[in-house]
């Protein structure tokens, strides 16, 4: 019985040491920023690897009346990719954290879909 009460105190602490490191992996997510841009040029957004926008950068030459279909797929497009990269930076930290075990439903707690 005190050996089952030891392993279970040893997995407790265990669980508190993995909280607290997955809580410093997702502060630095948080700090780390990752770029999508558009493949025609014309739009480039930061992002968070938490999945904020920081920013959003529009080309000057493709701001006529005319241009705004491809500028909003420009948007559309740049942000896919911001979050892409986020995501997968995610994944790869969080591999580092679990030494490359798949944590499947713990993904959402990152922002992952």
């Amino acid at each position: 019985m005190f050996k089952e009460m030891a392993q279970l105190g040893q997995l407790l602490g265990q669980a508190r040491t993995l909280s607290g490191r997955m809580q410093e992996v997702q502060a630095n997510l948080a700090k780390t920023t990752v770029q999508g841009v558009s493949s025609n040029g014309f739009v480039t957004i930061d992002m968070t690897c938490d999945q904020r926008v920081t920013a959003c950068r529009i080309e000057p030459s493709c701001l006529t009346v005319n241009a705004i279909n491809t500028l909003e797929s420009s948007v559309v497009e740049a942000t896919n990719q911001a979050l892409d990269k986020a995501r997968q930076t995610a994944t790869e930290q969080m591999k580092e954290l679990t030494g490359g075990m798949d944590l499947g439903a713990m993904q959402g707690m990152l922002g992952s879909r």
